[in-house]
């Protein structure tokens, strides 16, 4: 077996192995939903659709996010940005799971308006593989009793799990980075020798002659 061929054929298998790992790193996580409905007279006049997402299944090292909306009953999350009146209960959230990165720690608070959607968005990334359990806790207060502890209640606390995955110890960055050398590496050793059979032709094809000249 010739060098040439040696080189085309590791070419083929680096070019192979790289696009499955670079396939297998942009691959986007796949989301786990969890809704609730929480009757009319919990949370103020109107009912609410709590609605948690996350990331059930991702890469390690990558980052992404976990959202808890609260929207009207009837309402789209998406649109119901704008509310009218005064608030009549507050909306405290706090994300708990351990052997995870996550941002804003501790417990995050927003006023529940009628009529509009509140949202609470945690970035999160797990440095480790393997598997992740937590919870997602919600509590709503009154508005005007802050120093009554006993007026705030549980509305909801969703348990989440996270699989954090890699491949051959690489996270998502690593196994970008090194799949696209990889593919970019295999394709140049897999397609040089059409390149130089391509070049050998082309310089074996004869000249055409010119035509002659007239003064």
């Amino acid at each position: 077996m010739s060098g040439q061929s040696l080189r085309r054929i590791v070419g083929l298998i680096l070019l192979s192995l790289s696009l499955a790992l670079l396939v297998w790193g942009l691959q986007p996580a796949r989301l786990e939903r969890h809704t609730l409905m929480i009757p009319p007279g919990e949370l103020g006049a109107e009912g609410r659709l709590i609605t948690l997402e996350w990331p059930a299944l991702l890469r390690r090292q990558d980052s992404d996010f976990i959202r808890l909306t609260l929207a009207p009953e009837g309402g789209d999350p998406e649109n119901s940005l704008s509310g009218s009146g005064r608030a009549q209960f507050m909306a405290f959230a706090r994300l708990e799971i351990e052997g995870v990165e996550y941002t804003p720690p501790g417990e995050v608070t927003q006023a529940l308006l009628s009529g509009r959607a509140v949202q609470f968005i945690w970035s999160m990334r797990a440095m480790q593989a393997g598997n992740f359990n937590g919870a997602v806790w919600l509590h709503s207060q009154p508005v005007g009793v802050e120093d009554n502890p006993g007026a705030r209640q549980v509305i909801a606390a969703p348990k989440i799990e996270i699989q954090a995955q890699d491949v051959f110890g690489l996270g998502g960055p690593w196994a970008r980075a090194l799949g696209s050398a990889g593919a970019a590496i295999g394709a140049v050793f897999s397609m040089e020798g059409l390149l130089i059979g391509f070049w050998r032709w082309l310089s074996r094809k004869p000249l055409q002659p010119s035509p002659p000249h007239w003064d």
